[in-house]
């Protein structure tokens, strides 16, 4: 049965939530691919109690958004929306695009910042408008210790260890410039 749902857009903490849920004891499928998400729509969990960060922006089977067709297949899951700062939202979004870019590791179009910034504002207002306040909004990014609202709202204990913090979009930066430095000939011929 597929207890926990995470709509936050990428570069909200949904990595951090999903290690939490494991930490929790409540099995996470982060970012699951097409196959996965077809079984997960018909309502087979795969045996994962949670999935998180799916494309919950992108369109889903009979067009509708991903997150609603994840809701859809799976009713009595809680929701929870991993959310930011927009601001930052949005630096870590370009820090994520230039990342991929130096690195090659997908072919990464123009960065569009004001497609992505209204695109927050309409994913938030479209799942705050279905849930209310029958979600948990987790601001990981932002909270000093996120397990004492995640426990409450899942009736969980709080687990004696710090949150796991996940994805810090300036620190693989700098591991991306580092490994670039060390990689980059030197002036006057081949390594």
């Amino acid at each position: 049965m597929m207890k926990v749902i995470g709509v936050g857009m990428p570069k909200t903490g949904t990595r951090s939530l999903c290690m939490a849920l494991n930490r929790l004891g409540i099995r996470c499928l982060h970012h699951p691919n097409d196959q996965q998400l077809l079984k997960l729509y018909e309502g087979n969990n795969l045996g994962y109690e949670a999935v998180v960060e799916f494309g919950v922006d992108q369109q889903g089977p009979r067009k509708q958004s991903r997150w609603r067709a994840m809701v859809d297949a799976f009713r009595d899951a809680k929701v929870i929306l991993t959310t930011r700062n927009k601001e930052s939202w949005l630096n870590s979004m370009l820090t994520h695009v230039l990342i991929n870019r130096l690195t090659d590791r997908a072919n990464w179009k123009v960065a569009e910042t004001p497609a992505w910034s209204k695109r927050f504002d309409q994913h938030h207002a479209a799942v705050e408008s279905r849930f209310g306040d029958q979600i948990l909004q987790l601001r990981i990014m932002e909270e000093d210790d996120p397990w004492q609202s995640l426990c409450d709202f899942l009736g969980r204990p709080i687990p004696d260890e710090p949150f796991p913090h996940q994805g810090d979009s300036a620190k693989q930066l700098r591991l991306v410039a580092d490994t670039m430095e060390q990689q980059r000939i030197p002036k006057g011929g081949a390594r």
